[in-house]
């Protein structure tokens, strides 16, 4: 990393260095930074001063490395404890160099109070401003998912770039991030806006990937993405991706998960192909590939389209024949009818102990009201109701199977309309005194809000009313007639990274 941010630039080093680490732990990229240029035997050997910044969460680690800078002649005060995300220690600085390895897949849930407002971002370090579609530009969340922070830590560093008025060579990056760094996130989420303010502001320079098992404490793939807010003028709109994955060279023994490591003309090969950025084609399965792209290459947008909803619709005496059970009681209500067949609407409770002995015999574990519902007459009259219902639309409507939704829809709510009781009439009632059968009016149907009348006799005086609503089981298979209009909405942005190259 050392290499890839200060070789570049070694022939106008500023007389005045800062380098910042959001993620420094125990020092160890900071120290060997200031050692890689002030290195009197080395490449650079900078003679300017060299100020060293960190931030640590972990107490025990922070204190090795402010004893460290103590040792070594720096400051430091300038190594702060604490979360980097919740607080913004070094607010106003910019940093000429900046390198950080931050937590990959750690969660971040615990600063969420601190980063946002319910939906509203209230730390200015990841708000972004993106243009849409029809290029307006409109403010934009950069949190990625909470359950992964990494991409926090780069937003970190991208806010504290040193702009060109201020530092002639503005400012480099390096950051080492895992997978998921490239290509999570869908388009208009946090990590795909991060991606893409980064891209469109043209400071992605290079993505390096390492080999794997090269850290300690991981044996994933890892990926060292190189920024600056200075390119050079053949840098400019493109990215270059270099796969340095074989080169490596094995350990004698391993060091927790890291078992190879980078030899010094593996690193200058690296740094060589990164200068030159020029394309490479690997030859056979060692060696390094290197490809150049341009920045509009690694963005798309996502549009929704709207349409009609398109399902097959038929009717089939199989599908109806479901229509005579409840589907809670499916299981009970089968055998019942299987075994005592129409005597289930007519004497029912001469029944009722074998269907709810057989339920507990079978170990149903019906509640008590669903076994209420079972041995309830009018639970088994409801369904037959909706299965001779859904009987006389088949015969209106027929088998064919329709492709249009739509015109299947208006064709049964037309048959469900002729099948409507009439709104005024008269029909015969048992007079609840004298016994005798008079004649009376019947209710609209607004009138009986939805429920079916009845006369004394147990017959039903009208189906129930489904135009519009569906009643019960038929909603399985006419739903309530939704015609959408295709139309489109607003396109969302997204960038992604691919996991491989060529």
């Amino acid at each position: 990393m050392t290499h890839v941010i200060f070789d570049p630039v070694k022939e106008s080093l500023p007389p005045v260095m800062t380098i910042y680490d959001p993620a420094c732990g125990s020092g160890g990229m900071l120290t060997e930074s200031q050692n890689f240029i002030k290195d009197e035997e080395g490449e650079i050997r900078a003679s300017g001063d060299v100020h060293l910044y960190g931030k640590e969460i972990n107490d025990e680690t922070y204190a090795i490395c402010k004893s460290d800078m103590m040792i070594k002649g720096n400051n430091p005060e300038n190594i702060k404890n604490g979360s980097t995300l919740s607080t913004d220690e070094f607010a106003g600085m910019t940093f000429n160099f900046m390198l950080s390895n931050p937590p990959y897949g750690k969660s971040w849930s615990s600063d969420l109070k601190y980063i946002k407002d319910g939906k509203d971002i209230i730390d200015p370090r990841f708000k972004v401003r993106l243009k849409d579609y029809w290029g307006a530009e409109e403010e934009a969340d950069a949190t990625p998912r909470s359950s992964d922070g990494q991409l926090l830590f780069l937003m970190e560093m991208v806010s504290k770039m040193k702009p060109l008025d201020q530092s002639p060579i503005g400012s480099r990056i390096a950051s080492v991030h895992n997978g998921s760094s490239l290509f999570t996130g869908d388009a208009g989420g946090g990590e795909s806006n991060i991606r893409r303010h980064i891209i469109e502001n043209d400071w992605l320079e290079c993505i390096i990937q390492l080999p794997n098992n090269l850290f300690y404490n991981t044996g994933i793939t890892t990926y060292i993405w190189v920024l600056s807010n200075n390119k050079s003028a053949g840098r400019k709109g493109k990215v270059q991706l270099i796969d340095a994955n074989p080169l490596y060279r094995k350990l004698r023994k391993n060091l927790g998960n890291k078992n190879c490591e980078f030899a010094p003309e593996h690193i200058a090969e690296i740094v060589r192909v990164y200068r030159d950025m020029r394309a490479i084609e690997r030859q056979g399965e060692e060696g390094i590939a290197s490809q150049v792209f341009d920045n509009a290459d690694f963005g798309y947008y996502k549009v929704t389209i709207e349409r009609p909803k398109r399902l097959k619709s038929q009717f089939s005496a199989e599908r109806i024949a479901e229509l005579r059970f409840d589907k809670s009681l499916r299981e009970p209500m089968e055998w019942a009818y299987r075994e005592f067949g129409d005597e289930v609407y007519t004497h029912l409770a001469k029944h009722e102990k074998d269907i709810l002995d057989w339920c507990e015999r079978q170990e149903l574990n019906l509640s008590a009201k669903q076994a209420k519902s079972l041995s309830n007459p009018a639970t088994w009259s409801k369904q037959s109701e909706l299965l001779d219902l859904a009987a006389k639309l088949m015969h209106a409507v027929g088998t064919e199977e329709y492709s249009d939704f739509n015109a299947f829809a208006e064709k049964v709510d037309a048959e469900l309309e002729s099948l409507e009781p009439k709104t005024f009439g008269f029909g015969e009632k048992r007079h609840p005194e004298r016994g005798e059968l008079v004649r009376c009016r019947r209710r609209k149907s607004s009138e009986r809000h939805g429920q079916t009348e009845r006369r004394q006799t147990g017959a039903a005086v009208a189906p129930p009313r489904l135009r519009g609503k569906p009643t019960g089981r038929l909603r399985l298979f006419f739903p309530p007639s939704k015609k959408a209009n295709t139309s489109s909405t607003k396109p969302k942005a997204s960038c992604g990274i691919p996991k491989t190259f060529p």
